[in-house]
């Protein structure tokens, strides 16, 4: 990932809520000097970003959290998998947050309270 894919994404998800390029590439830039990865400047934006414009979820993927959080594949999606079983248990809830696709698995990332 670069910058330049990071603000293209950001842009198809987020335009459509008033958000510009001149919004976030200060964010990236600042983000960069401080040596954070295009991963981790990907995800955490858009986490942002779905608090900023009002949304509950966005859509990831476990590898996407991992490259965020600097985990493996395997790491990131037993983490998620236990996660999962515990907010379950704990909240009662009859659906997961994660949500098994073809190609991996995805998950609704909570904005939080």
């Amino acid at each position: 990932m670069d910058k330049q894919t990071i603000i293209k994404n950001i842009l198809t998800i987020y335009s459509k809520f008033g958000i510009t390029q001149e919004d976030i590439e200060p964010l990236i830039d600042e983000s960069v000097k401080e040596g954070r990865s295009y991963d981790s400047i990907y995800f955490f934006l858009q986490l942002a970003l779905t608090d900023v414009c009002g949304l509950d979820f966005f859509w990831c993927t476990s590898r996407q959290m991992g490259r965020a959080l600097g985990r493996t594949d395997e790491e990131m999606l037993e983490i998620m998998k236990q996660v999962d079983e515990q907010v379950v248990r704990e909240e009662e809830l009859d659906k997961p947050f994660r949500v098994p696709v073809e190609v991996g698995e995805k998950f609704f990332m909570d904005k939080g309270e």
